[in-house]
């Protein structure tokens, strides 16, 4: 190793040596890269430079090649420590022992070094939240967050049992401008007597740092905690140790969460617009270089991209001459925006336009409006517009509507554009991360969802004053003057994303690259021609999997938090951990457990993806309430049935009735194993456990008085094959939304679409005995066990969850209970007046758990080929269900 002076070497490098890599020593003995072609290694024994003298390089050809190394040589430091000791050189050697043995030992943690996997080995991966202390202000947010936990199938009150604690302290917020700001905090997380120095715990944050630098310092030591933070840079960031989440709002939904507005697709992709943005831009400070600059790539027509200086109390100070230009333009819609808030009582502009009563104000304009309705024809401005006018207040009351909403009246509206746009730019704010981010993925989620889905048309006052008093969204439209233009395609824009520098949200599991565009803003004007060049193809795969990740990790705070956890408890339990794919792919990694399996066949989501089939074979499983009294009760008969399907593995049958098993000889004999189970509690959901006697992948769950012929089976398991994932069967019934009582109701009736297929008579993916003993809440299955009720309602809801599809029902068979059954000792409880009620308060105490409604309607039913076609019989493969 040729060891030489720094000013040698430097007069070197600039002799034709630009190829050469050079390794300088720093003070200390640590080495830093400067980054070339080759590789030499610089000692420096102090600051200046050394004076030895030239001659030491006699013999040296300046024409001479250098010889070149394969790579650099790695630094002996990490770049934590190579990083601060260049800005602390005049700090003690014992001072740098001190500081290292805080911060920067917390700087440098990894899941190695920083986590005690001791505590998870004994009770696995369990979550611990401290109790909330008295007088401690918590906002809704964290509240949120410490509720999900509490909620979840992860948490554990005793902790000493816990693997992962959480504190009852606010630190979402650590602004201190904030009014949540959380004072003295580092000294009430140092008396925690569980902190030890924050090993095993997690830290979440959504803002930090405040006005004018914003930086990522939290206020307190965090010492060896994990952080769960939104809008981390990558250079702060510990990979595969903090957990990068998206900014949200506090009215992020707790649970359950809307859905993407990505209904269907249309060929070619492109809408209206090609890539939009709308939002506000700093005159000054950090975070306004890239937003400023947007006007350059804004042309009106296709990239539509708009900012307003109107952020804080002293913008007037600092604007600039296209200032008033942005503004302009910027606030066109904003008179229509009021008029939404009036209609809605959300006002949300009262320093500006003052308290309005919304329902006096757009009653009277709803009689402005019909008064006036017959001036004008289908040319001139619309009643809406009439309408829009007379409710707002004051010298705002100026017309933003025109013939037809939307770019032809000259005005843009934020969700209009959003919806109805190919690309949503979103760049940074004052900190890394945006509110923009989650809009992007979900596509409006207030004020879009309303003016999609409510359009009622003017003709008299009374139907307009009802509509505002009973709507939700109160969206008035007319018949040509709609403030949505859908084009009749669904909404989903592919966020771009413009920030350099953020760890996207959890980026150890979500490979972005499949969900957005990921720009620079050192290109800024390069992004419409590089979203122009994107293949339509490609647009569509974008568009499908931004829906897919908001629904399954960010629609709800629930999600965005157990996402956190079960990342960690992959790190935690690598051997069980997910694969990519699951992350990646339906229904995400929250809905595949990997403590039920790790192969991925295993699942019934991915057969199409591994290129295999189901086992060809499934397992009955029968629950039985009522005692056998004689060789012609239903449940006898059904055993014989099922036995004779070619597809039949094996019968299980659930012992649930309070007399004794009958003797061995009363069991009818079958071609396959009759396997029966008498369970200890006794209750309904054991019909779900995950029996280890279920060797197939399918099963057929059957009510004890279910009355089906061999050929109906062996038709629903041929269906079910191609449909693993979803429940597949006879008996169907549907939900509704009851306006009146304002609750869903549950409905038997023969209508022409369902939502959910009873498990009385059903086939489904063995998969779905496993979520529905551990997923689902213990409180669920004792309400359903206590009533001995609503299990078959429960296990639709779940499987559509999950899914996000609707069952599906086979043939047009409507009966499938024995109608006999009252001649028994025990009456069927679908007799019982008290059964239908209890099934109605089932579906509000499942949807209030959900957070959502999940279940589908569907008007799809498949019968079989040639299904009482003029054919000859012997041509048909399940003749026997025609005469069924």
């Amino acid at each position: 190793m040729l060891w030489i002076s720094s000013r040698t070497c430097e007069r070197h490098l600039k002799q034709k040596v630009g190829d050469v890599s050079a390794q300088l020593l720093q003070p200390g003995g640590r080495w830093r890269s400067v980054p070339a072609g080759g590789g030499i290694q610089v000692p420096l024994s102090r600051k200046g430079p050394s004076r030895r003298d030239d001659r030491s390089l006699a013999g040296y050809h300046p024409g001479a090649r250098w010889r070149r190394f394969s790579a650099s040589l790695q630094p002996f430091s990490s770049w934590e420590q190579d990083q601060s000791d260049s800005h602390n050189e005049h700090i003690s050697p014992r001072q740098k022992r001190d500081a290292n043995s805080g911060v920067y030992t917390g700087k440098r943690c990894r899941m190695e070094s920083c986590f005690d996997f001791s505590l998870c080995q004994r009770n696995g991966f369990k979550v611990y939240v401290y109790p909330q202390q008295k007088g401690e202000k918590m906002s809704e947010s964290y509240q949120n967050i410490l509720s999900s936990i509490e909620g979840s199938m992860l948490y554990t009150p005793d902790p000493g049992q816990a693997c992962l604690f959480v504190l009852s302290l606010d630190t979402l917020d650590r602004d201190q401008l904030s009014p949540q700001y959380v004072h003295n905090l580092k000294a009430k997380v140092q008396s925690l007597h569980l902190w030890n120095g924050g090993k095993n715990h997690i830290i979440f944050n959504l803002y930090s740092g405040t006005w004018p630098d914003y930086t990522e310092d939290l206020g307190f030591d965090i010492g060896l905690a994990m952080l769960a933070k939104a809008s981390i840079s990558t250079e702060n960031f510990r990979p595969n140790f903090d957990v990068s989440i998206p900014l949200f709002s506090k009215d992020h939904p707790r649970t359950g969460g809307e859905r993407g507005y990505l209904k269907h697709n249309t060929i070619p992709p492109y809408r209206k617009y090609m890539l939009v943005f709308k939002g506000k831009r700093y005159l000054t400070g950090i975070g306004s270089d890239t937003r400023n600059a947007l006007y350059h790539v804004h042309n009106s027509e296709d990239v539509v991209l708009l900012t307003t200086c109107k952020h804080g109390k002293d913008w007037q100070k600092h604007k600039d001459a296209r200032c008033d230009k942005d503004n302009a333009e910027y606030d066109k819609p904003y008179e229509l925006n009021y008029f939404f808030a009036l209609v809605t009582n959300t006002v949300g502009h009262e320093e500006e336009l003052g308290r309005t009563s919304a329902l006096s104000h757009c009653v009277q304009a709803c009689k402005t409006a019909n008064g006036e309705k017959k001036r004008y024809s289908r040319r001139q401005t619309p009643p809406v517009a009439i309408l829009y006018n007379a409710a707002l207040p004051g010298n705002h009351r100026q017309l933003a509507l025109n013939d037809t909403a939307g770019r032809e009246g000259g005005w843009y509206d934020y969700r209009e554009m959003l919806y109805n746009s190919t690309f949503c730019l979103v760049p940074r704010g004052r900190r890394l991360g945006s509110f923009r981010f989650l809009e992007a993925l979900q596509i409006g989620r207030e004020r879009m969802a309303a003016f999609q889905q409510i359009a009622v048309f003017a003709n008299d006052t009374e139907e307009i004053t009802r509509a505002l008093q009973h709507s939700e969204a109160g969206a008035l439209v007319t018949g040509r003057a709609r403030v949505v233009s859908d084009h009749g395609q669904g909404a989903a824009c592919v966020p771009v994303m413009l920030s350099n520098g953020w760890e996207l949200p959890f980026s150890e599991i979500i490979d972005w690259n499949t969900a957005a565009v990921i720009g620079d803003e050192r290109l800024l004007l390069q992004i419409p021609s590089t979203v122009r060049s994107i293949h339509q193809d490609k647009i569509l795969s974008l568009r499908h999997q931004t829906q897919f990740l908001w629904e399954a990790y960010f629609n709800s705070v629930e999600k965005i938090v157990l996402t956190t956890l079960e990342m960690i408890q992959d790190r935690v339990l690598q051997h069980t951990s997910r694969s990519n794919l699951m992350w990646n792919s339906l229904p995400g990694g929250l809905f595949t457990l990997p403590q039920y399996s790790t192969y991925l066949g295993d699942f019934p989501f991915y057969y199409a993806t591994l290129g295999v089939k189901p086992y060809t074979k499934f397992t009955a499983i029968v629950h039985v309430v009522s005692p056998l009294v004689s060789q012609s009760q239903p449940v006898m008969k059904l055993l014989v049935v099922v036995a004779k399907s070619q597809y039949c593995a094996q019968v299980i049958v659930v012992w649930n009735c309070d007399k004794p098993l009958p003797a061995k000889h009363r069991w009818p004999v079958t071609s396959v194993p009759v396997i029966v189970i008498e369970s200890e509690s006794k209750v309904i959901s054991s019909r779900f456990l995950p029996y280890d006697t279920i060797p197939t992948d399918a099963v057929l769950s059957l009510d004890e008085d279910t009355v089906l012929s061999t050929t109906e089976v062996d038709f629903a398991f041929t269906v079910w094959q191609s449909f693993p994932d979803r429940i597949v069967g006879y008996p169907a019934r549907s939900h509704f939304w009851d306006s009146n009582k304002e609750r869903w109701g549950y409905t038997s009736k023969w209508t022409n679409e369902y939502s959910m297929v009873l498990t009385g008579a059903a086939i489904y993916h063995k998969y779905y005995h496993y979520l529905y003993t551990t997923y689902l809440p213990a409180s669920l299955k004792t309400m359903v066990d206590q009533m001995s009720n609503c299990e078959d309602i429960l296990m639709n809801f779940l499987v559509s969850s999950v899914s996000k599809l609707p069952p599906i029902k086979v043939t047009q068979k409507k009966q499938y209970k024995e109608t006999m059954m009252g001649q028994s000792s025990r009456a069927s409880r679908w007799a019982d007046p008290d059964h239908f009620a209890q099934r109605q308060t089932c579906m509000n105490k499942f949807a209030s758990w959900f957070g959502t409604m999940p279940l589908v309607h569907s008007q799809m039913r498949l019968d079989p080929v040639l299904f009482k076609d003029q054919v000859s019989i012997l041509r048909k493969k399940y003749r026997d269900i025609e005469r069924l």
